[in-house]
């Protein structure tokens, strides 16, 4: 892309968004608003299979009788896939090119080879045991919706015999039509002023939002407190608001079918399009789109309407590209990355009034714990973890996922995005932890396989005995650095810059004390044990005695290490 400048961003953007990779993200990003990972087996909350009736599926634990390892694996495998199954409808709709609009009017769900079993479902797979296997699948007697039918997503905003699935009908407006609606009713309400008979019917201080919730409400009549398919008897509550969306009310012959005509109403709104632009500027840029202000007396009122109206103008422009191609997700990606939003940068001499107007543009995000899980094995080809089957220290809830500002969809739903002195610890222990794992093994792979250190070998030291630079060797070093700087930063430098001069320095510096050190025996020749590489990561395999590091003599391995802890407790590592 550097070489073919901006108009090669498509190319390049495309070819990453059919990765893996991006349709986790998408799912992350979906999550954090879903919150059904709650229900997953190592979250907080009950398992997700627990909360199927056996009633409706009395297959759900048709694992119970397999030999305990095997146990073991499939109700993680089968719970797991209960609880992510509108989130692998929302991975499933995008990987297949579908409009993204499907993630709502699917009259399907998505089960793998163990959920399918569980719900008692016949479905073809590839391979009946890999659980990264998605397809079709339809219940007996459910009218689906996409997620909005989501036995998980009923569970995790449920109804109760009052709220008469109010709460479910708020996320509705909230997730899918871009709208708070109680920010709609935001102002002091005196209690002693709500004297009526059935107030949300009747008392203008109740109607503003019940007359909007309350008709989608209906449409989840069939959906009882614990997300079963249960059309009620008597129909629906006569002291609301028949079942609708906005100025429609449901026919009598789709009460039974009340989610697939509300999801069919949902896209044909041109808020739809609005709410997945909003949803993926916040998970893009870390940002809340700009809400327009409403304190008119404030000194900055003016420049922060005029934000809002510039950003509306461009948010409105891209739901309007997103609905001309047909609800293809990828375009509202593509055209969120090419906003000033998500590119800006270096603006100089701003007054304060352009400076608010500006404060939104351009601005970095602190990466999540997911994200900079995925770029620490990126960039180093290892994960943060002890072993291959050690527990992920930023994705495992008892270690560091929820001190580095995560959440768990249970009690913490609200990610932080301002480190605090927690999360720089965390992300140092990281740095020094990541530097000294990887160092020495990459430095056992072909200089072609190595991820950080191809330019360069251990026994290439910048001076010689006599403190006189070796030109060839000092070269090699700095190119490194600058590939480094590259690989983890994002950056391109000259070789002369002074950012590839100060990560010099740091190698300087560590390699004279340390090759001081170990001259005179203040500091050991041998590699603290955990920064050897005497064994394969992933295989456990022993290295021949040949290539195992061990020892540090020239003292180069720990003064790269330096370099690498340097470099991932930068700013722009911890940041995009």
């Amino acid at each position: 892309m550097r070489d073919g400048g901006f108009e090669a961003l498509d190319e390049v953007l495309d070819e990453m968004m059919q990765s893996e990779a991006f349709l986790a993200r998408v799912e992350e990003i979906y999550s954090d608003y879903f919150l059904t990972d709650r229900y997953l087996s190592n979250g907080n909350g009950t398992p997700a299979i627990d909360l199927l009736d056996p009633e409706d599926y009395p297959n759900a634990y048709w694992f119970e009788d397999l030999p305990e390892g095997e146990y073991e694996t499939a109700l993680r495998f089968a719970n797991d896939a209960v609880a992510r199954e509108a989130l692998k409808l929302v991975s499933y709709v995008v990987r297949n090119e579908r409009p993204f609009s499907e993630i709502l009017t699917a009259d399907y769900m998505v089960v793998n080879p163990y959920s399918a079993k569980v719900y008692g479902v016949n479905a073809s797979f590839q391979d009946e045991n890999d659980p990264n296997e998605w397809v079709e699948a339809r219940l007996p007697g459910i009218p689906h919706a996409g997620v909005l039918s989501s036995h998980m997503m009923m569970n995790r905003f449920p109804t109760t015999a009052t709220n008469r699935n109010r709460h479910r009908s708020r996320k509705v407006f909230e997730f899918f039509l871009a709208t708070d609606v109680q920010r709609l009713g935001d102002r002091p309400i005196d209690p002693t002023n709500i004297a009526d008979f059935n107030p949300t019917m009747n008392n203008p201080n109740c109607t503003l939002c019940h007359a909007i919730i309350d008709p989608v409400a209906g449409t989840f009549q069939n959906w009882d407190e614990q997300g079963r398919f249960r059309p009620p008897e008597g129909g629906w509550y006569t002291d609301m608001r028949p079942p609708g969306f906005d100025d429609e009310t449901l026919p009598a012959e789709q009460f039974t079918a009340g989610l697939p005509w509300l999801a069919g109403r949902i896209v044909e709104d041109p808020r739809f399009a609005a709410s997945v632009v909003h949803i993926m500027f916040k998970g893009l840029s870390g940002q809340d789109p700009l809400r327009e202000p409403t304190d008119t007396a404030a000194e900055d009122y003016l420049a922060k309407v005029r934000a809002f109206e510039v950003q509306s103008e461009i948010f409105g422009e891209i739901a309007q590209a997103f609905r001309d191609s047909d609800y293809d997700l990828r375009t509202v990606i593509k055209a969120i990355v090419k906003t000033p939003y998500y590119r800006a940068a270096n603006a100089e001499s701003l007054d304060e009034v352009r400076s608010l107007e500006l404060a939104e543009v351009g601005t970095g995000r602190l990466l999540t714990p997911e994200q900079l899980h995925r770029k620490i094995e990126a960039v180093t080809g290892y994960p943060w973890r002890r072993n291959a089957d050690g527990d992920d220290y930023l994705l495992d809830l008892d270690w560091f996922r929820i001190f580095y500002g995560g959440i768990d969809s249970d009690t913490v739903t609200t990610r932080i995005t301002e480190p605090n002195g927690i999360m720089a610890n965390v992300a140092a222990r990281m740095a020094n932890e990541m530097s000294c794992w990887t160092t020495a093994r990459d430095f056992v792979l072909p200089p072609a396989e190595r991820r950080m250190f191809p330019f360069v070998e251990r026994s290439f030291e910048p001076e010689d005995d006599n403190g006189f630079e070796v030109p060839a060797a000092a070269q090699a070093i700095r190119t490194n650095i600058q590939y480094l700087h590259q690989r983890l930063l994002g950056e391109y430098l000259d070789l002369n810059d002074p950012e590839i001069n100060r990560t010099y320095e740091v190698f300087l510096s560590v390699w004279k004390d340390g090759r001081k050190g170990v001259a005179d025996g203040t500091y050991d020749a041998f590699l603290p044990f955990q920064c050897r590489a005497v064994e394969d990561f992933w295989t456990g395999q022993e290295f021949p005695d040949a290539e195992k590091i061990e020892r540090d003599d020239r003292y180069t391995v720990r003064a790269w290490m330096a370099v690498v802890t340097y470099l991932m407790m930068d700013y722009r590592f911890l940041h995009e």
